[in-house]
């Protein structure tokens, strides 16, 4: 999965599930799935997954859970099947980016 050293560090060092903003390097070879663990980050504001062909699978529901989330990036990805409805439920959204993936809404 994607991300499993911050996974470790939000659930084994104090105070690490405040972080605001992710971003992971754009062309670094990243092979993996978007994790759903990350819903634990209940500040997150920002998250930037983008530019790396080799992140597969589906958007995880639980990132609806994501209150504080305003921008989505998961943008030239081989990300496949529907977006989820639970993304609807992100009431601070205001950018949602999925370029290039291979999802659809319905």
């Amino acid at each position: 999965m994607i991300l499993n050293s911050l996974l470790y560090a939000v659930e084994y060092l104090p105070h690490f599930n405040k972080i605001d903003s992710i971003a992971t390097p754009a062309l670094n070879n990243m092979v993996g799935t978007l994790c759903p663990e990350l819903k634990v980050l209940r500040y997150l504001k920002e998250l930037h997954v983008q530019l790396n062909m080799g992140v597969t699978g589906t958007i995880p529901s639980e990132y609806g859970s994501l209150a504080n989330l305003n921008i989505l990036v998961l943008a030239y990805n081989a990300l496949t099947g529907e977006i989820p409805k639970e993304i609807s439920n992100l009431n601070n959204l205001e950018v949602l980016q999925l370029e290039v993936s291979n999802t659809s809404f319905k």
